[in-house]
């Protein structure tokens, strides 16, 4: 039974920080404790049963300190089940197409390591967050309107399915015993 989870996140303006916060309260209220750190943080997860990553996306490319950290404790992060969210602007409009780009975006984890579940958010756009040159790149050629597109019950129904995978078994024991149940 998963006790203890890590959620670790990366961010640039800080949507990516609050949606983390909001899973750890998640796993809270589902009697699970839960600690909320950015990757760079951390130090150790040793006493932790379950890791959750989330990462913003940034000019189409995952944050690279997570892409660094997941590529630094691949072989720890093997024995805990892992589970990962992206935010990202494509996923402000929920259609096939922004679905497999945010997808896609997860390929640099997988690549690494197996993950037990995949969550795919929008996130909010606050040009006041952002430095001059971003708020132009982002106004100006990526085109992406200023407003809040997080949607909480998107969260909260991953969460709720993670917390319920995780509770069904999927602990760092059974991912180390059976390595194929965390990539189901």
């Amino acid at each position: 039974m998963t006790k203890r989870v890590l959620v670790l996140y990366a961010t640039r303006a800080g949507s990516t920080k609050e949606i983390a916060e909001s899973i750890g309260a998640l796993f809270t209220q589902a009697g699970v404790q839960a600690e909320v750190l950015p990757v760079k943080k951390v130090r150790s997860f040793e006493e932790y049963d379950a890791v959750v990553l989330g990462t913003a996306v940034r000019m189409g490319m995952l944050m690279p300190e997570m892409v660094r950290f997941v590529r630094k404790k691949k072989a720890t992060l093997a024995h805990y089940p892992v589970a990962a969210f992206v935010v990202c602007c494509s996923m402000k409009k929920e259609t096939p197409e922004h679905h497999a780009t945010a997808e896609n975006f997860l390929d640099q984890i997988r690549r690494e390591i197996p993950l037990l579940s995949e969550g795919l958010f929008a996130g909010k756009m606050d040009y006041s967050n952002l430095g001059f040159l971003a708020r132009f790149i982002v106004r100006n050629m990526v085109k992406s309107p200023q407003g809040d597109f997080r949607e909480p019950e998107k969260i909260k129904k991953w969460t709720d399915g993670l917390v319920k995978l995780l509770q069904a078994g999927h602990t760092k024991e059974t991912a180390v015993e059976n390595p194929e149940l965390v990539g189901a």
